[in-house]
């Protein structure tokens, strides 16, 4: 079994911080893997730990620079991190790679709002 998979196994158990263990291994073995960073970048996201899934989705994008949902979810973790510029950026990023996510459209909206651009928020 592949070190992956065999994280993967983690995760479904419940194991997270072994899962990270695992996929930080293969990192080093394979650091130009996307797979790998979107996990982690995963998993760091739903533990509510913004900046160290900033920092795999950072790395996923130089990877994967073509990846929408990529910069939509970076975006959200500066969101939650009260950096609605960098989410700004992200999320504008997301809608110019890929302008059928509607739902990027509306975090700009909102993050306009926040950053009290309210003429931009509301169009």
């Amino acid at each position: 079994m592949d070190l992956i998979q065999e994280a993967n196994n983690f995760i479904v158990n419940g194991e997270y911080d072994k899962a990270i263990e695992l996929y930080e291994h293969e990192k080093k073995l394979n650091p130009y893997n996307p797979t790998t960073y979107n996990y982690i970048a995963e998993i760091f996201r739903n533990q509510n730990r913004y900046e160290e899934a900033i920092t795999n989705y950072k790395q996923l994008i130089k990877l994967k620079p073509e990846g929408a949902l990529n910069y939509f979810l970076c975006g959200h973790c500066y969101v939650k991190l009260l950096n609605y510029e960098q989410a700004f950026k992200y999320y504008s990023k997301a809608t110019q790679l890929d302008p059928n996510i509607p739902v990027a459209q509306i975090f700009i909206a909102c993050t306009n709002l926040l950053k009290g651009n309210f003429e931009e928020g509301l169009k």
